[in-house]
């Protein structure tokens, strides 16, 4: 944060590494921190609800990436699939 501010950057947008997984603790806390100046993008599994996402809405996600590194797959058809599921979750979520 001391290094945006001695940069002038006053809004941020934090990006949940593949190292954690669907586990976007760090991220939410992070988001936290920044309160309204930052924005992020989480990684989802068929686990998250919409309650879960709504949630995730108000602390400051407002972006999901499909990760297959994560779910493990490596063809288009599961990336597809993946895309897909994460679409109908979302679907209504804000």
């Amino acid at each position: 944060m001391q290094m945006h501010a001695s940069l002038g950057v006053h809004r941020v947008v934090l990006i949940q590494p593949s190292v954690y997984g669907t586990n976007n603790a760090c991220l939410l806390d992070a988001l936290k921190q920044w309160g309204e100046r930052a924005r992020g993008v989480a990684v989802l599994d068929e686990t998250f609800g919409r309650a879960q996402l709504g949630d995730m809405h108000g602390a400051g996600i407002r972006g999901v990436r499909v990760n297959l590194e994560v779910s493990r797959h490596s063809d288009a058809t599961a990336a597809l699939q993946q895309l897909q599921m994460t679409l109908d979750t979302l679907d209504g979520v804000r």
